[in-house]
């Protein structure tokens, strides 16, 4: 599996984002508001992504690394064996690795495959809809993946339309 950090990855979650928000009568240019954060503890410019104007309106205080994935072997989380040894796994933690310790918590990996998006998160649980959860049955680790629609409609859901 190749995976690249790429300006198209980003481009997409921008978009989910503004599709998702725009019924809160949210401006494109508001919700694209965006920082990249700073790097661990050091002040360096990290690849990882918060959405200054979500975070304060809607509460959306994710941080964000978008990648681009050519191919995804969804297989690799039905055993987190597999998983841990996988590609997939090893970007999520170059990734992670650029987030504060206090801030883990608050990273998701977002994967632009093929005109679709996933996100790839740490989670004790899966209580989420249409995802997939694998855990280590030696500790507490655990992570989940799903497509962005479905973690945005089920933490964020959209008014009730009359």
């Amino acid at each position: 599996m190749k995976v690249i950090s790429s300006n198209l990855a980003r481009h997409a979650l921008d978009q989910k984002l503004i599709t998702h928000f725009r019924h809160s009568g949210f401006t494109k240019e508001a919700i694209k508001v965006k920082t990249n954060t700073t790097s661990g503890e050091s002040n360096e410019l990290s690849p990882i992504v918060y959405y200054d104007y979500l975070a304060d309106a809607v509460g959306l205080n994710d941080l964000f690394y978008p990648v681009q994935v050519n191919r995804l072997n969804l297989l690799d989380f039905l055993d987190y064996k597999k998983f841990v040894k996988s590609a997939l796994y090893t970007f999520f933690s170059e990734g992670e690795s650029f987030v504060r310790q206090q801030d883990k918590h608050r990273y998701k990996m977002s994967m632009y495959l093929v005109g679709s998006l996933w996100l790839v998160y740490r989670s004790d649980i899966y209580d989420g809809v249409g995802g997939m959860h694998v855990h280590n049955p030696e500790s507490d680790e655990a992570f989940s993946c799903e497509p962005i629609k479905n973690y945005l409609d089920y933490h964020y859901p959209k008014p009730e339309s009359d």
